[in-house]
C-alpha cells in the first residue's frame, strides 16, 4: 500500500513492484507524477504547456501492475488489522505501507488571506487559475523569498508584471544562503525591476472581494494578485491518528524509513518517504525540514525496496543540497549556513572568493562567488554555498560529497581540480576559496 501520488509515492510503488510486490497506490491528487518545481517556469512561458510536466499518466504505473486510485483520500489507517478505510467507505488491505503524504503549502495567518486573487503554488490544479489571473493583472506580492517566491518572483517578472517580493528574514533564500552571498541575488533581482522588502512581515492584505493590496511595514502596495510562498507544511493527520512521533518538521523515522511510534518504538511494516518526514541534518544530527524533490525521490527509492522486502536501504539524512535560476543567475548551498551553524553554538569560520568561470582571457566567462564554511576546531568542511552565471551546481556538488566525507578544509586544497580555458580557470574557485579559508583558520 502507497498512500500520496507524489514523487515519493510514486517511485515507492514502483520499486516495491520491480522487488515483487503488488502494490496499491492511493492518493487524493486527481493527477500523479507531476514536478512541483516545474510550476514557475510554466507560468514565466518557458513550459509552453501545463500537461508538459505530467511526467507519466496512470496507464503508465496500471502496465506496470500498480492498482493505482486517484482523487480518493485515505480518512484512517489501522494498523493492527492493516486495513486503510478510504473516503467513500472502501476498505484496503495491506500487509506494509509506505505513506507519503507530502506537503501543503503553509498560508500564514494573514489578515485578508482568503481574498480572490491569492494563490499558493503547490499542485497541478493550481497553474490554470494562476495563470488566467496573470493575464488579468499588472501588479503582483509575492510573500515570502525562497526559492518558490524567487522563482515565481522572476516568472511574474518575465510576464511584464511589476513585482515586489516581501521577506519576514533579513536575506533572500536564507533556507540556503547567507547574507553575503544572497546579496548578490538580490542586487541581481532589483537589477531587473523586482522590488525587494526584507526584514518586512506582511501586515493585511486589503480588498473587498479581491485582492487590492498588500500592507507592509505601514505600507500599501497595489496588488492585483499575491503569491503566498512562505513554507510548506508537512501533511501528518494519519500519522498523528495511529500514534506516530510527530515533530514539528513531519513525522519522525529512522534510517529504513519506518515510522516511529510515540512511545519510542516503531511500526515495522509502515514506512514514510518525502515532504511529509522531518528529516535530520547528517553534521548536527538536529530534524531539519526538506521539501525537495531529490530527497523525495531517494527517500521514494528506499521506502518502496524496504516495504517489498528488497535488499535493506538506509537513509542517511539530507544536507539540503539546492540550487535555483534566477535571471541569468544561478544559487546554490549544501550543508549549514554560518548564520545557522551560528545558531546552533558552534564556533565555524567561513572565506568567500569572488572571481570567473574560465581564463580570464577566454571569452564568455561568467562571474562567480564561492562561500566556504569549516569547523574552527576540526576544520572539516560544514558549508557551502555558490552563486554565479554557470556551473554553480557542479562546484556545491562536488563540495556536498565532501562534506558527506567528513573532508577537512586542507583536504580540499590536495584534490585534483580540471582545467581548460574555455571550462575553467587553471585556479579552482574552490581551491582558492579554501586557500583563503585556511589562512583564516590559522590566524
Amino acid at each position: 500500500m502507497v498512500v500520496g501520488g507524489g514523487a515519493a509515492g510514486v517511485v515507492a510503488a514502483r520499486t516495491a513492484r520491480e522487488h515483487g510486490a503488488d502494490v496499491v497506490l492511493i492518493s487524493a491528487d486527481e493527477h500523479i507524477a507531476y514536478s512541483p518545481c516545474a510550476i514557475p517556469f510554466v507560468i514565466s512561458g518557458e513550459i509552453e504547456r501545463p500537461e508538459d510536466i505530467l511526467m507519466r499518466d496512470p496507464t503508465h504505473y496500471e502496465r506496470l501492475g500498480i492498482d493505482v486510485r486517484l482523487g480518493v483520500r485515505v480518512e484512517e489507517v489501522d494498523p493492527e488489522e492493516k486495513v486503510v478505510t478510504t473516503e467513500d467507505g472502501d476498505t484496503v488491505e495491506y500487509d506494509s505501507m509506505v505513506l507519503a503524504t507530502g506537503g501543503e503549502p503553509l498560508v500564514p495567518p494573514i489578515e485578508g488571506s482568503e481574498l480572490d486573487g491569492v494563490f499558493t503554488v503547490r499542485r497541478f490544479s493550481d497553474i490554470e487559475p494562476l495563470l488566467r489571473a496573470v493575464q488579468e493583472s499588472e501588479r503582483a506580492v509575492i510573500v515570502g523569498a525562497g526559492p518558490i517566491g524567487v522563482e515565481m518572483a522572476y516568472a511574474l517578472h518575465e510576464r511584464g508584471l511589476e513585482v515586489t517580493l516581501v521577506e519576514m528574514l533579513d536575506r533572500v533564500l536564507p533556507q540556503f544562503l547567507d547574507d553575503d552571498v544572497a546579496a548578490i541575488v538580490q542586487e541581481r533581482m532589483e537589477k531587473e525591476g523586482v522590488r525587494v522588502l526584507l526584514g518586512s512581515p506582511v501586515e493585511a492584505i486589503e480588498g473587498d472581494d479581491r485582492v487590492e493590496a498588500v500592507v507592509v511595514n505601514g505600507e500599501e502596495i497595489e496588488a492585483d494578485l499575491v503569491v503566498m510562498a512562505a513554507g510548506v507544511r508537512p501533511v501528518t493527520d494519519l500519522f498523528e491518528s495511529i500514534g506516530a512521533s510527530v515533530l514539528p518538521f513531519g513525522v519522525e523515522v529512522d534510517p529504513a524509513l519506518r515510522v516511529k511510534r510515540e512511545d519510542g518504538g516503531v511500526f515495522d511494516d509502515i514506512y514514510a518517504a518525502g515532504d511529509c518526514v522531518a528529516d535530520w541534518c547528517p553534521i548536527t544530527g538536529e530534524r531539519v525540514p526538506s521539501q525537495l524533490g531529490t530527497v523525495a525521490v531517494r527517500q521514494g527509492k528506499i521506502a518502496g525496496k524496504n516495504a517489498a522486502g528488497g535488499p535493506r536501504a538506509t537513509w542517511m539524512g539530507t544536507l539540503n543540497t539546492a540550487v535555483i535560476r534566477v535571471f541569468d543567475l544561478e544559487a546554490a548551498g549544501a550543508g549549514l549556513t554560518q548564520t545557522r551553524a551560528e545558531e546552533l553554538g558552534l564556533e565555524v569560520v567561513s572565506a568567500t572568493v569572488e572571481t570567473t568561470t574560465r581564463a580570464r582571457y577566454y571569452p564568455g566567462g561568467e562571474p562567480i562567488a564561492v562561500k566556504l564554511i569549516a569547523d574552527a576546531d576540526t576544520h572539516r568542511i560544514v558549508g557551502v554555498q555558490s552563486v554565479g552565471g554557470e556551473r554553480v551546481r557542479e562546484r556545491v556538488d562536488g563540495v556536498a560529497l565532501a562534506i558527506r566525507l567528513a573532508a577537512k578544509v586542507e583536504d580540499l586544497l590536495s584534490w585534483d581540480y580540471s582545467y581548460s580555458p574555455p571550462v575553467a580557470r587553471v585556479i579552482e574557485p574552490i581551491y582558492e576559496a579554501a586557500e583563503l579559508l585556511r589562512e583564516e583558520l590559522h590566524s
